[in-house]
């Protein structure tokens, strides 16, 4: 009777697993190879304590530090990539975008920052590495977002072998606040759609949206609809998104509802504070993306959608089996 309990536990507990999922591998059982950390300028805001936030302050030059600390038992090399802040498709902020930055902004944070790309720190020691910000003479009312991300320099046998290890790098948001501090008023654009296959069993309609002034609209809230041609209303999706300044980047709307080829229209509200913008745009699904929208129709796993029946089902069955074990093993006494 006790290995048949024993059986049972061993039973509920994979299927505690199943519920639970893989397991993960949490941050403190990840070795750290090195660390970073700020060395603020004497412009650094009293609103953050774990970023650059540093206050333009014209005409003038600024200094601020990033400590790199490397725990290996040998020497190291870093590379410091600076970025521009970007909202992007899934609605988070990549502070290290790579892309370069446009040439009708007034200020590119490539031109007001300096700091070195590459730096080689001795075995288990530290080194600060410093930057500098050339603010222009002239007085600034808007704000800048970027970052810079550290990570460890790899030769072609080490990038291959970490394509499938842990590998680490850190992002340090960088930000420039300008010293008038009434932003410009928001602007927000749009620039046409697109229908695009968003993962590998969905598409989407992408709205281009375009952040015009050097403004963070921290919690804007869309909505977005996407209508047939008789006006019925097809898929809805509402957000809460932070757009960096100066940023376009692709909206997209999940198609979930059941497309045909034909003539739709997607209409999208947002909404920043007492700021409004609203879009409408028709556009057109052909027999090919038609066709290509009902194969990929996102199919519901079984078990996923049911693990908590099959798990009280597999629950219940085993204290079936073991009051029948237990009725057998009495009755052969």
């Amino acid at each position: 009777m006790k290995k048949i309990m024993m059986l049972c536990v061993a039973l509920i507990g994979v299927f505690t697993l199943y519920q639970l999922g893989s397991p993960r591998v949490s941050a403190d059982e990840v070795k750290d190879s090195f660390s970073v950390g700020t060395v603020f300028s004497e412009h650094q805001t009293d609103k953050a304590d774990s970023f650059y936030d540093i206050r333009w302050t014209s005409g003038a030059s600024d200094t601020f530090g990033l400590r790199i600390t490397n725990h290996a038992d040998h020497e190291k090399t870093f590379l410091i990539q600076l970025g521009k802040a970007r909202t992007n498709s899934t609605g988070s902020i990549n502070y290290t975008d790579s892309l370069p930055e446009t040439e009708a902004l007034k200020y590119k944070l490539v031109d007001l920052v300096t700091i070195a790309r590459e730096v080689t720190v001795p075995a288990e020691s530290s080194q600060v590495v410093n930057g500098t910000v050339h603010f222009p003479n002239e007085d600034y009312n808007g704000i800048l977002i970027g970052g810079l991300n550290i990570s460890e320099k790899r030769d072609t046998a080490e990038k291959s072998k970490a394509a499938i290890q842990n590998v680490i790098s850190y992002t340090i948001p960088l930000v420039l606040r300008g010293n008038i501090d009434s932003r410009p008023d928001p602007e927000v654009k749009f620039d046409g759609l697109d229908v695009k296959q968003l993962t590998a069993e969905s598409y989407s309609v992408n709205t281009k949206v375009d952040n015009v002034q050097p403004t963070l609209l921290k919690g804007a809230k869309f909505k977005a609809a996407i209508e047939n041609a008789a006006g019925k209303v097809i898929d809805t999706q509402d957000s809460q998104i932070d757009i960096t300044p100066e940023t376009k980047f692709d909206y997209p709307v999940e198609l979930k509802g059941n497309y045909p080829a034909g003539e739709y229209k997607a209409l999208v509200e947002i909404t920043q504070d007492t700021h409004h913008w609203n879009y409408e745009k028709k556009f057109t699904i052909d027999a090919a993306q038609a066709k290509k929208l009902a194969a990929i129709q996102p199919k519901e796993n079984f078990l996923k959608k049911y693990q908590l029946e099959l798990i009280a089902a597999a629950i219940l069955l085993v204290i079936l089996i073991v009051i029948l074990l237990f009725r057998w093993k009495r009755s052969q006494n």
